[in-house]
């Protein structure tokens, strides 16, 4: 079982790969992470922070869209957009993210 501080490391490394290929972006924290986990833990309003969260790893998968892909890692990164929009919960983002951090190792 992850603890929301390691579900927060795993967010903030799949996003930190992509700001390293494009400092256009606000550099990411774990902090991002962990705000979502304890709104949800008081059972207070998520939709803006899901919202921004949601936004930044979708801009992180365009940005490694754009990097030398094969076209099975395109599809890959593909379902992932899929996967990051549908999500509605904190877990739904540390899959997505997760899931970012194994398709995206060669960023490493």
């Amino acid at each position: 079982m992850s603890t929301p501080e390691i579900k927060s490391m795993n967010y903030e490394s799949f996003m930190n790969r992509a700001y390293r290929l494009d400092r256009r972006i606000r550099r990411p924290s774990k902090a991002e992470f962990q705000n979502l986990v304890r709104l949800e833990s008081k059972n207070e309003s998520i939709s803006k922070n899901l919202k921004e969260l949601k936004e930044r790893m979708e801009r992180a998968c365009f940005i490694f869209l754009d990097q030398d892909m094969t076209s099975e890692e395109s599809g890959k990164i593909g379902v992932l957009l899929s996967l990051i929009a549908q999500a509605n919960s904190s877990e739904r983002i540390y899959e997505c993210a997760a899931r970012g951090l194994v398709m995206t190792e060669k960023f490493k």
